[in-house]
């Protein structure tokens, strides 16, 4: 089983991204909330990543998708 958290750190330091929040896992995606820890957050709207289950990494860009993502953080109280 790979180590999707592993995974989305490593995108999200080489991006850099100091915070990595799991989101939820639908349709073989496990969706991550990325942000900034010490910047102001006028960076637009949130940034998401889903990766598949070989490993791919995928910018979500689809506003419905994004929010749907962090509304899981939410509803999970993470």
């Amino acid at each position: 089983m790979k180590d999707y958290q592993n995974i989305a750190k490593q995108f999200a330091t080489k991006h850099g991204f100091d915070i990595v929040h799991y989101c939820s896992e639908v349709n073989g995606y496990s969706y991550f909330l990325l942000d900034f820890s010490d910047k102001p957050h006028y960076t637009g709207h949130p940034h998401v990543v889903k990766i598949s289950t070989t490993g791919k990494i995928s910018v979500v860009a689809d506003l419905d998708e994004i929010y749907w993502a962090v509304n899981q953080i939410t509803k999970d109280g993470q």
